[in-house]
């Protein structure tokens, strides 16, 4: 059975050709992408206490808004959409700053996962 990951290897591997370009790095299998709910706890395991703490509300909820999908598709639209969300459900308390902090760490809980993803790649 031939997957969409086989066919785009396959379409790459033509256009290289047809560029004139070797792609001796790339040409062997191409390491299929995990989806966010198998690599999640790979970063949690890669990451200390503190980061855990920090994030792990917003993993969670990263979780349940792109856990079925792999990394590569979640897009940056994406990202800042549930950002937003973060920011208009965050705890109002008399320090809030209108939710900037919940959206901030999102994001950084986002560039953690990601960082961890190229990391390891």
């Amino acid at each position: 059975m031939t997957t969409t990951h086989d066919h785009d290897a396959e379409t790459l591997k033509q256009l290289l050709a047809e560029l004139g370009v070797t792609p001796s790095p790339c040409s062997g299998p191409l390491k299929p992408v995990p989806t966010l709910a198998e690599y999640l706890p790979r970063v949690i395991a890669a990451t200390g206490p503190a980061a855990q703490r920090t994030y792990s509300t917003y993993w969670t909820r990263i979780l349940g808004a792109f856990g079925d999908r792999r990394l590569d598709q979640i897009t940056a639209t994406d990202i800042q959409a549930l950002m937003r969300a973060a920011m208009n459900t965050q705890v109002i308390r008399r320090n809030s700053r209108g939710g900037t902090s919940a959206g901030e760490h999102l994001l950084l809980a986002m560039r953690t996962i990601y960082n961890q993803a190229v990391a390891t790649s």
